[in-house]
């Protein structure tokens, strides 16, 4: 199904990719690719994930996404692209004290 929206073309390059691998520590076996011209948060490649850089700059997303948030995502069937930054945010930020204070984090807890 093709999106009847117009989108601005994506802004992140292939050098912000390369960078997810040095500094985020993506796992080269993990393939990274930019969307293509006609491609939407709505019309991602089959076997094909989307999230946001920013996710990783600013809201303390790292590889492998942890198995909580992942989790998370599923409980709520929502993809990553579909979370606000804050809530992200929040929910990294949370699982990181649950994590420092020894406390076991799943969906029960909520």
């Amino acid at each position: 199904m093709s999106s009847s929206l117009n989108f601005p073309r994506p802004t992140t390059k292939a050098d912000d990719l390369e960078n997810l691998y040095k500094v985020y520590g993506v796992d080269r076996a993990v393939v990274l690719d930019l969307a293509g011209t006609n491609e939407t948060l709505e019309t991602v490649r089959e076997g094909y994930y989307g999230s946001y850089i920013s996710f990783f700059h600013s809201c303390g997303l790292t590889f492998p996404i942890s198995e909580p948030i992942l989790e998370v995502l599923a409980e709520l069937g929502l993809s990553l692209t579909q979370l606000l930054p804050n809530f992200l945010r929040h929910l990294v930020a949370f699982l990181v004290k649950a994590r420092e204070e020894g406390l076991d984090f799943g969906l029960s807890e909520f």
